[in-house]
């Protein structure tokens, strides 16, 4: 293994050893700091995950969206360009889906896909990163 997967390892053992309560507490500052940022408050389509695997909750993030008329997009696996991303629309009635990594998704329709280049804001998950 070399030392960016070791690190990436070493990182989420320490994300999965946090209680719940700091998980929790982490989520509802997410909310806070997305909710009055600039380009969120000026953001019509906005993209981000499902939490999986101990991943920052984006649940009550999501929830704001929803009551602040913003249209959220997940991610879906592209099912014939491998590699490759689709956004789809979510609503509170999305019926989601595990795809071939067990993550839940949108169950792909082709009239909730969102071009890439017509979503303001694209938030995605990160296991760690540094100044540069």
């Amino acid at each position: 293994m070399n030392a960016r997967s070791l690190l990436r390892k070493e990182i989420r053992q320490r994300r999965n050893a946090l209680s719940v309560t700091e998980q929790s507490s982490a989520a509802i500052d997410l909310t806070k700091r997305l909710s009055n940022h600039k380009t969120i408050l000026r953001a019509e389509r906005i993209a981000i995950y499902l939490s999986n695997d101990g991943e920052l909750s984006t649940t009550s993030f999501i929830e704001w969206c929803w009551q602040n008329e913003k249209e959220v997009y997940l991610p879906v696996v592209h099912p014939f360009s491998k590699g490759n991303l689709l956004f789809l629309r979510y609503q509170q009635e999305t019926k989601l889906i595990s795809n071939v990594y067990g993550i839940l998704e949108p169950q792909l329709n082709v009239t909730k896909v969102c071009p890439v280049d017509q979503l303001d804001v694209i938030c995605t998950p990160l296991v760690a990163f540094d100044n540069s």
